[in-house]
């Protein structure tokens, strides 16, 4: 009887976790739910994981203060992608709040240099794609800093062989893409020598 008694505690003990976790969950979905009525209104899609928000997609003019706050509500953010945006290096140093934060894809916005020194206060960037972006040479500097990068895109920056050279650092590297770019077939050869274990993948704007 006493096995019996203490059997019955501990599945209504167990149970009783379950509704308390579930509740929480519940409570945090309603949460994200909200912040994400009004992100969409500003502009802003969003892609769930179990019921929480972890990717944000930035397009168009819309984006602001007001968006910005609300993506720093969001806990469970691991991928944010801004497209013709006016995302800026401010933006970036909010941005490096979300310490969850896993992939940054940056495409046609306005950050600069300035803003890459920024990310490297980022440890757990994984992934980084730039695009269109008034970065340079310097940029890179900072981006060789992300320590747990395995995977970088550039394209259609201003990065010359000079500029990679400021990667070679980088041998936890698994994937570079490098396309629209004045690089040299030597600069090239280069980067590959100091990073063996790296694919380097090129479309390049000039031989």
């Amino acid at each position: 009887m006493r096995l019996s008694f203490q059997l019955a505690l501990v599945a209504l003990l167990a149970i009783f976790a379950v509704c308390i976790w579930l509740g929480i969950r519940a409570q945090a979905t309603s949460r994200d739910k909200g912040i994400v009525d009004q992100l969409t209104a500003e502009g802003v899609s969003c892609k769930f994981h179990r019921g929480r928000v972890t990717q944000v997609s930035i397009s168009g003019r819309m984006f602001s203060e007001t968006s910005l706050d609300l993506l720093l509500q969001l806990p469970t953010l691991t991928r944010v992608v801004a497209i013709d945006s006016p995302v800026h290096d401010q933006t970036l140093v909010s941005l490096a709040k979300i310490e969850k934060l896993r992939e940054l894809v940056l495409i046609d916005t306005q950050i600069t240099d300035a803003g890459l020194a920024v990310l490297s206060g980022l440890p757990n960037i994984e992934y980084l794609h730039l695009s269109g972006c008034p970065v340079t040479n310097e940029g890179l500097r900072h981006v060789a800093k992300l320590t747990s990068l395995t995977r970088l895109d550039l394209e259609s920056i201003q990065v010359t062989d000079d500029g990679l050279r400021h990667l070679n650092t980088l041998h936890q590297l698994r994937d570079i893409y490098l396309a629209e770019l004045e690089l040299s077939r030597i600069g090239l050869d280069t980067l590959q020598r100091d990073l063996p274990k790296t694919d380097i993948f090129f479309n390049l704007q000039r031989q």
